[in-house]
């Protein structure tokens, strides 16, 4: 590793004296900067150390503390002064300021060069690259053995730790919980974020310092949205910010590997979800054989997850990472999860991302899975519009548009508008029309102009619409029905991919 001021002075063929700032003398030194220029603090910077005569060295005691403060506000690791060069006399009040602010000032012996000085710098540098280069080679090396190896992502993060020297934390930077549901925090984790208090998302690398001088860095995952990587230095640590940023790269990479491979399995899985909603229709038909072949047996419960889809897809791998068992598949722009939990509602809540809404059906049987994604439907899509709550649950005591349960309004809408509802294209236009029709207040030009379509075809449509349902638009109470079906049909989605809202084939 680079030497430390203190190693520095210790050096016993230099004889350098140290002056002040002896609270500063860890810091390390990675360049030695030679400068007699009145404002050196425009030239050298962070892990550098100056080397000067003094001749620029103002001789005032209050110049001299603020040119003491400059070099500390540019994080110079010390100031290196030439003995018996002829520079200005240094003064109590300079010492007492690199006393306060850790700035290490040393005396360099006459006639030691300079370049005695900085060379011991360097080799220490060399030294420390040399180091550094030998991580960074072994983190990428198990980068690519990782592509074979059958690590979990806790033993990826283990030997990557391993690797630097620090003890690494994985953390959901929305809630500041373990990113790996099987790896619980190290105690260290929590105790710094109750120091530093809970911070907005961190989007750079970030260094903490709890008020007990515990230091960590903070570096976002780029490669794994969410996702923070927290390093604390181990006392045997050598590893620089640079050396971590690699680190972090190489935890990104290992980390998004492993949620492609659940994301994979997510997508098989919900092959057998889709099955259920085609299937569910069929006399007789039960959806425990399917669920059997997932895994699953005893009670479950659906979700119906509604907002936008980068924030619903963050929202079920939020809830995976949180140890919650589920499948998912996606359905005119929705997700439905099947979830065997003991405390759903809580858990939901907590990793529910804003913009999305949820709705929970009811615990049922593997048998009737589909039973409760209705509902879950039903809740979500019923709901207030203005509802304060991101969480709705089905309630079958409360009836909504005098319906108490999805199948009821389903029943409702395949009376009404039946012949309709089969696979023609034909007819999935004309519940289209029919459905702009009545929310323009039957007005055949507005519905024309939503449609982009001339308004003498909306006329043919619709007259198209009373042949196939034998009803007449002009009846008031044939129009009450169909407002009330389409209501319902809206409220439930468009679900003819996933099996509802067929006409019956019992």
């Amino acid at each position: 590793m680079a030497i430390t001021v203190g190693e520095l002075i210790a050096l016993p063929e230099l004889q350098l004296t140290l002056l002040a700032g002896k609270g500063g003398t860890e810091r390390t030194v990675e360049w030695a900067h030679t400068s007699d220029l009145p404002n050196p603090w425009r030239w050298v910077g962070a892990r550098q150390a100056l080397l000067t005569n003094g001749g620029a060295i103002p001789t005032a005691a209050d110049d001299q503390i603020a040119w003491a403060r400059s070099l500390a506000e540019r994080e110079v690791s010390g100031v290196g002064i030439g003995a018996e060069m002829g520079g200005s006399d240094l003064t109590d009040e300079l010492l007492e300021v690199c006393d306060d602010l850790d700035l290490p000032l040393f005396s360099i012996p006459y006639p030691l060069p300079f370049v005695a000085v900085a060379q011991a710098v360097a080799e220490s540098a060399t030294l420390a690259q040399t180091h550094r280069l030998r991580i960074i080679s072994r983190l990428y090396d198990f980068m690519s053995r990782d592509q074979t190896e059958s690590l979990t992502g806790a033993e990826a993060v283990s030997t990557v730790a391993d690797i630097i020297g620090h003890e690494i934390a994985i953390i959901d930077d929305h809630c500041w919980d373990s990113w790996i549901a099987s790896e619980a925090l190290p105690e260290w984790v929590p105790q710094l974020v109750e120091q530093r208090g809970r911070s907005k998302r961190i989007n750079v690398p970030t260094v903490w310092e709890s008020p007990s001088a515990e230091v960590a860095h903070l570096v976002p995952l780029g490669t794994l949205p969410g996702a923070l990587a927290v390093f604390r230095r181990s006392h045997t640590s050598s590893s620089d910010q640079s050396t971590l940023l690699h680190a972090a790269s190489v935890l990104g990479t290992a980390l998004s590997r492993r949620e492609l491979q659940a994301m994979h399995v997510n997508r098989v899985h919900s092959e057998y979800l889709s099955r259920i909603l085609i299937d569910q229709n069929r006399f007789g038909f039960e959806s425990s054989g399917w669920m059997h072949q997932l895994g699953y047996s005893g009670q479950v419960e659906a979700v119906t997850l509604l907002g936008p889809p980068s924030r619903r897809e963050s929202t079920v791998s939020r809830l995976q990472r949180h140890g919650v068992r589920l499948e998912v598949t996606l359905q005119n722009e929705r997700h439905l999860l099947v979830v065997q939990h003991n405390d759903l509602a809580t858990t939901l809540e907590h990793c529910l991302e804003p913009q999305v809404r949820a709705g929970i059906g009811l615990a049922v049987d593997t048998g009737v899975v589909h039973e409760s994604l209705k509902q879950s439907l039903w809740a979500v899509k019923t709901a207030p519009a203005d509802a304060s709550a991101s969480i709705v649950h089905y309630d079958p005591a409360t009836p909504w548009m005098g319906f108490h349960d999805p199948q009821a309004g389903e029943d409702f809408v395949n009376r009404i508008l039946g012949p309709l509802l089969d696979d023609t294209p034909s007819h999935a236009m004309l519940i289209e029309t029919l459905d702009v029709y009545l929310k323009g207040n039957r007005s055949p030009q507005k519905a024309a102009q939503h449609l982009v379509v001339h308004r003498q075809t909306v006329i043919q449509r619709m007259k198209k619409v009373e042949a196939a349902l034998s009803v007449d638009l002009a009846d008031t109470a044939v129009i009450a029905q169909l407002w009330v079906a389409m209501t319902v049909y809206r409220a439930l989605g468009d679900s003819r991919a996933s099996g509802q809202f067929h006409r019956s084939r019992r």
